[in-house]
C-alpha cells in the first residue's frame, strides 16, 4: 500500500504558506507598480495624441489666418508711407509674408534635421 510520509505534508504546507506570504509582500506590490506604470504610459500616450490634435488644429487655424491676411494685403495693395528723410522702406506685405513663411519653414526643417 502507498504510504505518505508526514514530512511531505509539512513541506507542502510550508510551500503554500511561502506562496501566500510572497504574494502579499512581493508579488502584489510588483503587480501594483506595473499596473500604475501601464496606466501612466497610457495616460501619457493619450495626452500626446491630444496635444498632436491640438497642434494640428492650431496649425490649420494659423494657415487659414495667413490666407485671410494675404487676401487682405492683396486687396489693400501697395501702401505708401512717408518715412521722412530716412532710408527706410515699406515692404510689399504679400512678398514679406511669403519670405517670412519660407524662413520659418527652413528653420523648422533645420530643427527636425538636428533632432534626427
Amino acid at each position: 500500500m502507498l504510504q505518505i510520509d508526514p514530512s511531505i505534508i509539512l513541506v507542502f504546507a510550508i510551500v503554500w504558506i511561502l506562496v501566500l506570504v510572497l504574494t502579499k509582500t512581493v508579488f502584489n506590490p510588483i503587480r501594483r507598480v506595473m499596473r500604475d506604470r501601464d496606466e501612466g504610459i497610457r495616460a501619457d500616450r493619450e495626452a500626446g495624441e491630444q496635444a498632436e490634435r491640438e497642434y494640428t488644429d492650431g496649425l490649420q487655424k494659423i494657415e487659414d489666418d495667413v490666407k485671410k491676411a494675404r487676401a487682405a494685403a492683396k486687396k489693400i495693395g501697395k501702401v505708401e508711407v512717408n518715412h521722412g528723410q530716412t532710408s527706410c522702406q515699406t515692404p510689399d506685405a504679400v512678398v514679406y509674408m511669403d519670405k517670412t513663411l519660407e524662413h520659418r519653414k527652413n528653420q523648422a526643417a533645420k530643427k527636425n534635421a538636428a533632432r534626427k
